[in-house]
């Protein structure tokens, strides 16, 4: 068996936990990855992680007929307006050329993550015009207009339109194929749960949460296909650092976050990447569920 695991945010944090993860746990003997983030020598770091966790895993099971043949390609894009045509034609071929090696009667699963996640405007949402105007005269919404638009492009449409794409090559796969297709949302506590100053944050992780339960339902008579939504929990990644020191943070977020840091009660990426890798491998969840990692 095999598998095309796509990684979107491949190149740090979560994103490189998973494709670590993947390559730890899996027991698919070919699979190949694509990494795509912004920053290609990180890319290029999480890209010989896996190659070396394939040389382990290979060692520590060196009497076994098939060995693993672990590949991976990565692609260094910025998630802007304007360049998702690129990105659709650069999934297109990979998905071709790891179909043109698998045979027809070869059982294949594909794992698509949409992981691209970034905070947006921190702040109350009364000050999101600024906190000086008091009329609508004194207004200049042509800034506000482009920071929303490129921060739900990221966080909503770009990984909405990735999700069709994904779905719809599935669904005119040649015939007799036996690929399977997950989809999994990178989720989130604030996707159900508001946190004052996150309405960015958590408006666009509620709609993804939302669009995944619309696939789940779309679909369900696809046996072949699945979607997720997981929330990895609290993690310290630099995301997480960069949100807690903004000036216009709740405080009683500061405070909350603060203090599970203190506590030591913030969950390691690779912990949290390993809970929904096995998740998956296991297959044994509701599409379009969420659930969280303290739930399994």
């Amino acid at each position: 068996m095999s598998s095309l695991v796509i990684i979107t945010g491949g190149s740090r944090g979560f994103g490189k936990a998973l494709a670590c993860q993947m390559g730890l746990l899996t027991s698919h003997r070919r699979v190949h990855f694509v990494l795509l983030g912004r920053n290609s020598d990180l890319l290029s770091e999480t890209s010989n992680e896996i190659l070396g966790i394939q040389t382990k895993r290979n060692h520590e099971c060196r009497n076994q007929s098939t060995p693993f043949a672990f590949s991976c390609n990565t692609l260094c894009f910025d998630a802007e307006i304007g360049c998702t045509a690129d990105l659709l034609q650069y999934l297109d071929q990979e998905a071709n050329a790891f179909a043109s090696t698998t045979a027809s009667t070869e059982e294949s699963k594909t794992f698509f993550f949409n992981n691209v996640t970034s905070f947006g405007y921190i702040g109350k949402v009364e000050n999101m015009l600024g906190s000086s105007h008091t009329s609508a005269e004194d207004l200049d919404l042509s800034h506000l207009d482009r920071q929303l638009m490129k921060y739900f492009h990221t966080n909503f449409h770009l990984p909405t339109i990735l999700s069709s794409f994904m779905l719809r090559k599935h669904k005119n796969k040649r015939a007799g194929s036996k690929e399977q297709l997950r989809i999994v949302n990178t989720s989130s506590l604030a996707a159900i749960e508001p946190f004052p100053t996150w309405s960015g944050y958590c408006c666009a992780k509620a709609s993804m949460d939302m669009f995944l339960k619309v696939l789940a339902v779309e679909n369900s008579k696809t046996s072949t296909f699945k979607c997720l939504n997981y929330a990895p929990g609290p993690m310290a990644t630099k995301l997480h650092s960069e949100m807690l020191s903004h000036e216009n943070l709740s405080e009683d977020v500061r405070k909350l976050h603060n203090q599970m840091i203190k506590e030591g009660n913030m969950v390691k990426p690779m912990d949290s990447a390993a809970k929904c890798i096995q998740l998956l491998l296991d297959d044994n969840y509701e599409s379009g569920q969420h659930i969280d990692y303290f739930d399994y």
